[in-house]
């Protein structure tokens, strides 16, 4: 009697690399692997699966040890379910390097199944892996002579599916390492796309005194693509930062749209020229959303809103003075009243009247946030 030792765990089953490389040692750690879990007798074969007891096989018992036999098989029946299930899991993840295989029709029936057959999977595999009839060894050897990378493969795809079919190979039939680079030569020379990026590199690997080995050739396949790969990345990301600075120019007015006219210049509204102007910007232009600022907090102009025709020791109310409008004082300088967004006010100074101010679609240069101009980024303007 074989009582459970085993765990159903098969995260550590050793799997095959990609293009089926080293498997020579690695058919030793997976038969090592399988021996430590008890599965060896399964995949083979060679452990047949225990059966619960029949009448007469329960009267040939003496009856007081009847119940206890009974527990016995049941916990052989369950043991012996749990290790083969395991064993069909693990052979199968073994092998999810391996497209060819783990991906097959055949493998997948045996996945479908509602009794999985482990010794099945495992004879399927290694037939796969080791083909031994004539048939197989020359449909490998005519892939082989007639390797070509397929449409959207890439490189290093590409010499690990050659691998594949080398190792469908015994070893004494298997091509050398300069007919193997000669295959690959051709395949990326006869690729367009990879012909450009990587037949410099190929032909300059081939060139070198003494020779290289097919290992060492395709390690240089595999920098040079991951080389391609990071300048890739690169430049889509410096064309993504391209775009978000030329969208942020090409959406930035140049007009300063500080007071009721065009480009804040010589405006003649009483939001340009009155109490609702603000902090001078430069030759022309006033910023008055600053002096309504200044008037929500109930406190006395600075010093340059005097020197720019303001009301000296005059205090700011919230919302503009009654003689100028009222509450109806807007941030755009614009005049007085109180604006609807919707319709033009015949209490609105300027020229755009009561018009909403259109969003900027663009990134602040200043705080990097979306929907304002550097020039109206309140993170510029110290508090006056």
């Amino acid at each position: 009697m074989q009582l459970s030792s085993s765990s159903t765990s098969y995260e550590t089953v050793p799997v095959l690399e990609k293009g089926r490389a080293n498997i020579d040692a690695w058919e030793r750690r997976f038969n090592d692997y399988c021996i430590m879990k008890k599965w060896r007798g399964i995949l083979l074969g060679t452990e047949a699966r225990p059966a619960a007891l029949t009448p007469e096989e329960l009267n040939a018992i003496p009856a007081a040890s009847r119940y206890v036999a009974g527990k016995d098989r049941d916990r052989e029946i369950t043991d012996f379910n749990d290790r083969s299930e395991a064993a069909f899991a693990g052979i199968c993840k073994a092998m999810q390097d391996d497209s060819l295989i783990y991906a097959s029709a055949e493998l997948d029936l045996l996945r479908q199944a509602v009794q999985h057959d482990p010794a099945a999977a495992y004879t399927f595999i290694f037939a796969c892996l080791r083909p031994s009839h004539v048939d197989a060894q020359m449909t490998a050897e005519a892939r082989i002579s007639s390797f070509l990378m397929l449409t959207g493969e890439t490189v290093p795809g590409a010499y690990q599916r050659l691998l594949s079919y080398v190792n469908c190979l015994e070893a004494q039939n298997r091509p050398d390492d300069n007919t193997l680079k000669r295959h690959m030569k051709r395949a990326i020379k006869n690729n367009p796309q990879a012909s450009r990026i990587f037949l410099n590199k190929v032909e300059t690997m081939m060139e070198r005194e003494p020779p290289i080995t097919f290992a060492a050739f395709c390690q240089g396949l595999l920098r040079k693509h991951e080389e391609q790969q990071a300048e890739t990345e690169q430049e889509a990301a410096l064309l993504t930062e391209h775009k978000q600075t030329s969208s942020h120019i090409e959406n930035e007015s140049e007009h300063a749209n500080f007071t009721s006219n065009k480009g804040g210049r010589g405006g003649k509204g009483k939001g340009a020229r009155g109490r609702g102007r603000g902090r001078s910007m430069g030759k022309g232009q006033f910023d008055s959303r600053i002096g309504a600022l200044s008037y929500g907090k109930g406190g006395f102009a600075a010093d340059s809103y005097h020197d720019h025709g303001g009301y000296s020791n005059q205090p700011f109310y919230r919302g503009g003075f009654r003689q100028n409008g009222g509450r109806g004082y807007d941030f755009n300088g614009q005049g007085k009243g109180r604006q609807n967004p919707n319709k033009r006010s015949h209490d609105g100074g300027g020229k755009n009247g009561g018009q909403p101010k259109p969003q900027f679609q663009g990134y602040c240069n200043k705080c990097n946030n979306w929907g304002h101009k550097e020039a109206d980024c309140y993170a510029k303007k110290p508090r006056v």
